[in-house]
């Protein structure tokens, strides 16, 4: 798995090099995503998703916003616990677990379905 992580690291890094942005962010998700997965120290892939997701924000990219701001939700609640909020400024807000919730209802199934599993599971924990 950290191997297929690389590559998209790679691909991001051709992506920024040639001026494709939406191609690079998109291999910099998947390469966020399966380092999660595959075992990456949770406070850096804390650092790292939320630090994308702002980078998002800044370019006022919707695209991807709440994948990365997810992953960053699921790294918080596994190192501080589910009901953590981080303190953030007003301007760079990222996604809450509800944010996310409410803007995907019914336009993306499979997001849609990961999202209510996680928001299940929140709320088996309150």
């Amino acid at each position: 798995m950290q191997s297929i992580a690389d590559s998209h690291l790679l691909g991001y890094q051709y992506g920024q090099r040639n001026g494709d942005l939406v191609s690079g962010a998109l291999n910099y998700q998947f390469y966020l995503q399966i380092s999660f997965f595959s075992g990456q120290s949770l406070p850096v892939a804390r650092v790292k998703s939320r630090d994308f997701a702002h980078e998002l924000l800044q370019r006022k990219q919707q695209f991807l916003l709440n994948g990365s701001s997810l992953l960053h939700l699921q790294t918080v609640a596994f190192i501080e616990g589910l009901e953590f909020v981080e303190e953030e400024n007003s301007t760079d807000k990222l996604p809450t677990w509800d944010d996310i919730a409410k803007s995907q209802a019914g336009s993306n199934l499979d997001f849609s379905f990961v999202v209510s599993l996680l928001l299940c599971e929140f709320n088996l924990h309150k």
